[in-house]
């Protein structure tokens, strides 16, 4: 026996949004690796032009030298 409204049967309740197991939130796309697991949502993912990231890994990797150089010259002085 269903019940029906005098306008007839009651819509079907909405499905919900699918959760994002990376962060939990609501999403409509999902990214996996090449070994199917999930990596992220269309919500927890951001994408970079390969030669900004690479040129900014240079950068990091300078800054990282100089910082190494300054340690190991203040560490002489203070010797």
């Amino acid at each position: 026996m269903s019940l029906e409204s005098l306008y007839g049967p009651e819509p079907p309740e909405p499905e919900q949004m699918p959760k994002c197991p990376v962060c939990g939130d609501e999403c409509e796309t999902v990214y996996k690796n090449c070994d199917g697991e999930v990596i992220a949502c269309d919500g927890c993912i951001t994408s970079q032009d390969a030669r900004e990231w690479q040129a900014e890994e240079k950068e990091a990797k300078e800054a990282d030298r100089g910082d190494r150089l300054y340690h190991d010259w203040r560490d002489r002085q203070c010797s």
